[in-house]
């Protein structure tokens, strides 16, 4: 997704008026197109097969095929993000979970009743989801194509040679991603063993998409996914999503082992990932900090600050739909290792 390139929404229900309301929403909003609507789950999946949307809004209960169906169907043909936008209220937590499973990557709740909709309420979740999971970047031309390649196993071993990268050494992952980075979690997290390194997520993603970051790695990924907790021991062969507004620090409990622990210390959410770097380094072990599409910049430039050990992967910036991160720590940190993404899975397996 360039950033000229604005994302291009399908809108399904079967209300004129929900219809209407979102399209009022995103008309006024640069970064969005509307470019179809579709009142039923027939109309959906005719419309994502014509006009190749980057990301589709979806009701639940239409006449004919609903939405559940629709998605499934549509899930299984494209790689195209759907969020539910729904009025069902039993049983939300357990629709939820049914939604993610036949494909849907996050869910809307609106009142059940048409009279009841507070639109401007739920406006800025409508937008916050759209550009969230609407920045789903597909390579597009060759030159894409050819960057998203896994390399050859000699030049993974070259680059794990060169920067020292062995499971000796190191011992955990750090890694900074958000917007765009969705595409690369199925090659970053698939074929992860039970015995590599911890890895811990600085997600940067909206309030409002958390929960939906936490269900889209873990379905995806091949070992456990959790979200980080006060204390909480972290173990090898599992993924932490440590969100900035929990405040969270590494306290060392045993060589090379630590938990997570509220702080009052970590008074800047920005800084939390520069933290645990911090901690990693000063029991002599060399983390590894990837930063992907989408990393927060502040967070990046405190673990450049704080990267006296270890080794910081950047992903080749001219690929990331949201670079700018990316873009600054290459530029700027010259230990970094810029690698084109189909580079890094490969030598986070190797760890």
């Amino acid at each position: 997704m360039t950033a000229s390139r604005p994302i291009r929404l399908l809108i399904c229900d079967d209300s004129v008026f929900m219809r209407m309301a979102v399209r009022t929403l995103c008309d006024a909003h640069p970064d969005i197109e509307i470019i179809g609507e579709a009142e039923d789950g027939e109309d959906a999946i005719n419309a994502v097969r014509e006009l190749s949307p980057d990301i589709v809004t979806m009701d639940i209960s239409m006449p004919g095929l609903d939405g559940v169906a629709a998605t499934t169907e549509i899930a299984q043909k494209h790689d195209v993000p759907i969020i539910i936008l729904s009025s069902l209220t039993e049983r939300r937590s357990a629709l939820a979970e049914r939604l993610m499973e036949v494909g849907a990557v996050d869910v809307i709740w609106k009142s059940a009743s048409l009279m009841d909709i507070d639109i401007d309420g739920i406006a800025n979740t409508i937008l916050e989801k759209i550009l969230f999971w609407g920045r789903h970047h597909a390579p597009a031309s060759d030159d894409e194509i050819n960057v998203r390649a896994k390399p050859s196993e000699e030049d993974c071993i070259a680059l794990l040679n060169r920067f020292g990268l062995n499971k000796d050494a190191n011992n955990f992952v750090l890694m900074s991603m958000g917007a765009g980075s969705l595409d690369s979690v199925p090659h970053l997290f698939g074929k992860l063993e039970n015995t590599c390194p911890p890895i811990i997520i600085q997600p940067n993603v909206p309030q409002s998409c958390l929960d939906g970051f936490v269900r889209y790695i873990g379905k995806r990924a091949s070992i456990p996914v959790l979200v980080a907790q006060d204390g909480q021991n972290i173990k090898p062969g599992h993924i932490y999503c440590a969100f900035p507004s929990a405040g969270l620090a590494l306290e060392s409990l045993r060589e090379n082992s630590f938990s997570f622990r509220v702080s009052q210390g970590v008074r800047n959410p920005e800084l939390q990932l520069s933290s645990f770097h911090q901690a990693i380094a000063a029991i002599n072990a060399r983390p590894v900090t990837i930063i992907l599409s989408g990393a927060s910049s502040e967070t990046c430039l405190g673990i450049v600050n704080a990267s006296t050990k270890g080794v910081v992967i950047v992903e080749t910036p001219e690929t990331c739909p949201d670079g700018q991160a990316a873009s600054n720590i290459a530029s700027t940190f010259p230990q970094s290792l810029v690698c084109p993404p189909g580079t890094i899975p490969e030598l986070m397996r190797a760890l």
